[in-house]
């Protein structure tokens, strides 16, 4: 995939993460509801922000076991609510995602 689809996919995840947050008050979110992304393209997607998401911003304990609940069980079909708030952060970081997972591929 090339960098100008992903960058769009990834603008159209977070609009949809950030409607579904202001129509829902629930503490969890079904990625594959909310993505016209395969299910591997969303869940490396995924990883990706979640990783970002701990090592940049400082976070709460217990958001810290819900990550870590996700990445353990291969429950990845709920996303933790304060993560998707923070998908902001692709905007500064979205090629630095990308390097990465491309890296991964070689």
């Amino acid at each position: 995939m090339d960098c100008r689809k992903m960058k769009s996919k990834v603008a159209d995840l977070k609009k949809r993460f950030k409607s579904t947050i202001e129509r829902r008050s629930e503490t969890r979110i079904n990625i594959s509801n909310y993505t016209m992304m395969t299910f591997q393209e969303s869940f490396c997607l995924m990883l990706d922000i979640l990783q970002l998401s701990v090592s940049q911003i400082k976070v709460s304990l217990r958001l810290k076991k819900n990550i870590a609940m996700c990445l353990v069980t291969g429950c990845f079909k709920c996303i933790v609510l304060s993560i998707a708030i923070q998908l902001d952060i692709l905007d500064q970081n979205i090629n630095e995602i990308l390097l990465a997972r491309s890296s991964r591929r070689i």
